[in-house]
């Protein structure tokens, strides 16, 4: 009975997996597809609709219980080895989860992203630059970051001249748009960001380890409430996203080594002043912000910058809980500071970039 359950699992999720895969158009950039029929990427959009209906075979979809032991992975760190040791064939199998449950389903070193190289090299699975070249139109980016990959693969499958192994931030050719190139920087980051961190959070006590699992729920939180609410729209704003995702990781490993440093101690006055003039500028958005409304999808308005700003407290109370359990020393008055200034130029950003107060883009940062 329990091998019959078993099966009937995998092939339930496979057969899931495999109608979301051939259903896939490519995108170009944009979610509702307004670059289809764009004459400069007409070649590629047509080598797209050739290979619209691929899918991983149905060995490669990871069962029930597969599924389930890779629940939260990261497809780059196991494809890279970043913190771990590297596992192509696990992180295929991850890669093909994280499409199919929603998260960072297109993203370039994720899902869609992962997938295309994976496929591309034969590292991970057998190699398939049909495949490939169909994950390619549906990874996240600009148009022109499509073109380039979809283009490059295309030159493998015609048996052209090419740099080998497949490599996204070689392939998309970074600098072509305002996406790939920060795209490329925040992969770069990661495995030195991880090697810190596994020095820095190593030792900690159970109870300094189950506030720190808090801090990263809370900072994850934030993180997705900020990108959702607080990065302005526009096709010349599509790095916003990720810079902000970026910056948080960066300000955590250095505010974990402040921390680990004995944090240098810091009188009441300065986070008074930081958090008195978050509440003013905090009053401002407040105050001339536009109101949310139909029709206003990714636009800022109060209602989003409330919501954040209470996602913010959150993941500002987890650092101050978190911190004294793991370096009592430590002073959590420096670290307020530092985390309500940050905040302080975060909404001064919204301000200066909505031409409310010019005055606020001196203190604007974040973006």
């Amino acid at each position: 009975m329990l091998t019959k359950i078993a099966i009937a699992g995998a092939l339930a999720l496979a057969a899931l997996a495999l109608c979301g895969f051939a259903a896939q158009d490519g995108y170009f950039g944009e979610p509702d597809g307004r670059n289809y029929g764009d004459p400069q990427f007409a070649k590629s959009q047509a080598l797209c609709r050739a290979v619209r209906d691929r899918a991983p075979p149905p060995q490669d979809v990871p069962d029930a219980a597969t599924a389930q032991a890779l629940k939260g992975c990261s497809s780059e760190a196991l494809y890279y080895g970043i913190g771990m040791t590297p596992d192509p064939v696990k992180a295929r199998q991850c890669a093909i989860l994280e499409m199919k449950t929603g998260e960072k389903q297109y993203e370039p070193f994720a899902g869609a992203g992962m997938l295309m190289t994976i496929y591309a090299n034969g590292r991970g699975a057998k190699k398939n630059l049909d495949l490939a070249l169909h994950m390619a139109c549906a990874v996240w980016g600009a148009p022109v970051d499509n073109d380039n990959l979809v283009q490059a693969l295309d030159v493998r499958r015609r048996g052209g001249p090419a740099d080998e192994p497949f490599d996204y931030c070689r392939d998309v050719v970074p600098g072509s748009s305002n996406v790939s190139a920060p795209v490329c920087l925040a992969h770069e980051a990661q495995p030195v960001r991880a090697a810190k961190l596994a020095v820095l959070t190593r030792g900690f006590s159970p109870a300094a380890r189950k506030a720190y699992a808090a801090l990263n729920a809370a900072e994850a939180r934030f993180v997705e409430v900020r990108q959702a609410n607080e990065a302005p729209p526009g096709a010349m704003n599509r790095g916003v996203p990720l810079r902000i995702s970026e910056d948080i990781r960066d300000v955590h490993v250095e505010q974990l080594e402040q921390l680990s440093g004995a944090a240098r101690v810091t009188g009441l006055g300065e986070h008074r002043e930081y958090d008195s003039s978050l509440n003013r500028v905090y009053a401002v958005a407040m105050g001339e912000l536009p109101p949310r409304g139909p029709g206003q999808l990714g636009e800022i308005t109060r209602e989003g910058v409330r919501e954040t700003e209470r996602a913010w407290i959150a993941y500002r109370d987890a650092w101050l809980a978190f911190a004294p359990l793991a370096w009592p020393k430590a002073s959590t008055e420096a670290l307020a500071a530092r985390l309500t200034r940050d905040r302080v130029g975060q909404l001064a950003c919204i301000l200066a970039d909505h031409d409310i107060d010019p005055n606020y883009a001196e203190r604007c940062s974040g973006y």
